[in-house]
C-alpha cells in the first residue's frame, strides 16, 4: 500500500522544522537515564538527531521508504540502525529493551492500543514514552494560515483530507488510549513557539504534509501554489509570516 506520505520525503527534509531546544531538554530531564533510544515514526531523522547525542544505541523506526533513505543519510554518524517497517510490525532484537521511547507528530497516524501493547514488552522498567507535537498548519489561526486554508479548500474542498481520505484528530492529547496500558502515569508539559516563514517555506512545508502533498493535490499543484503565494504577497509585500504555535508534550510512565 502506498505511504500516506508518498512524495514528500525531500519537502519533509528541508522544510518541516526541528523542535525546539527546550522540548529536547524537557524530555530528557524527566528520564531516568538515557541509555537506548526508540524512535518511532522517524521520519527523515531530524528531531532523532537532536535527541541522538543523549544515547549509545538507537533504534528508529519509519514506514515510508523514501523518509527510512533519508534517515539512513542523516543518521550514519551516529550508532543508530532505522527500520523500514512500521511502529505495529516492527521487530528488535531480543531482548533489547528502550529507556526512552520517542514519538514526535506520529502518534495519531498509529493504531495506538496496539503500539501500547508492544512498548510493554518493550520499555525498561524505568522507561519513558515521550509523544510531542506542534499543531499543523490546518490548526495555526494566522491570517496568512486563513488565507491558505481558504485557498487549499478552493482546490480540495473544505475538509482535511489525505489520499486515504477525510482526517479527524484524536481527542484529549491520546490520555484515552492510556487507561487500558501499564502507562498510566502520566505528565503533561507545553511549550510555546514563534517561528517565521516565507512564501517559499510555506508551500515546501504544504508539500511535505498529508493534505497538501502533490499526492493529494495532483495535476492542480501548480495552480494551487501560483494562487497562494499571490494570497500570501497582498498580505505581507516584505514576504514574512509569523507562526505562534506551541509543543504538547506528554510524558507517559508504568504506573
Amino acid at each position: 500500500m502506498m505511504s500516506i506520505f508518498a512524495g514528500t520525503a525531500a519537502y519533509y527534509d528541508d522544510f518541516r522544522p526541528g523542535v525546539p531546544p527546550e522540548v529536547v531538554d524537557c524530555i530528557i530531564s524527566a528520564v531516568a537515564r538515557s541509555d537506548t533510544l526508540l524512535d518511532l515514526g522517524s521520519g527523515t531523522g531530524r528531531i532523532t538527531e537532536q535527541f541522538a547525542s543523549y544515547f549509545r544505541e538507537i533504534i528508529a523506526v519509519e514506514p515510508d521508504a523514501e523518509m527510512t533513505t533519508f534517515a539512513r543519510r542523516r543518521l550514519a554518524r551516529f550508532p543508530a540502525t532505522v527500520l523500514h517497517t512500521t511502529a505495529e510490525e516492527m521487530s528488535l532484537p531480543d531482548g533489547w529493551q528502550a529507556s526512552v521511547c520517542t514519538i514526535s507528530r506520529a502518534f495519531h497516524w498509529m493504531d495506538r492500543p496496539k503500539v501500547l501493547h508492544r512498548l510493554e514488552q518493550i520499555m525498561a522498567s524505568d522507561g519513558v514514552i515521550a509523544i510531542f507535537s506542534d499543531d499543523s498548519f490546518w490548526h495555526v489561526t494566522s491570517d496568512w494560515a486563513t488565507v491558505m486554508k481558504k485557498t487549499l479548500a478552493r482546490f480540495i474542498g473544505p475538509e482535511r483530507r489525505t489520499t486515504m481520505g477525510a482526517y479527524k484528530p484524536p481527542r484529549d492529547y491520546f490520555s484515552e488510549n492510556f487507561s487500558s496500558s501499564v502507562f498510566t502515569q502520566l505528565e503533561y508539559h507545553t511549550i510555546p513557539v514563534v517561528r517565521t516563514w516565507t512564501a517559499d517555506q510555506i508551500i515546501g512545508y504544504l508539500y511535505s504534509t498529508s493534505f497538501a502533498s502533490h499526492a493529494v493535490l495532483g495535476d492542480k499543484a501548480p495552480a494551487f501554489e501560483r494562487e497562494l503565494r499571490q494570497g500570501l504577497a497582498r498580505l505581507s509585500p516584505s514576504n514574512y509570516f509569523t507562526e505562534h504555535n506551541h509543543f504538547d508534550i506528554l510524558l507517559a510512565r508504568r504506573g
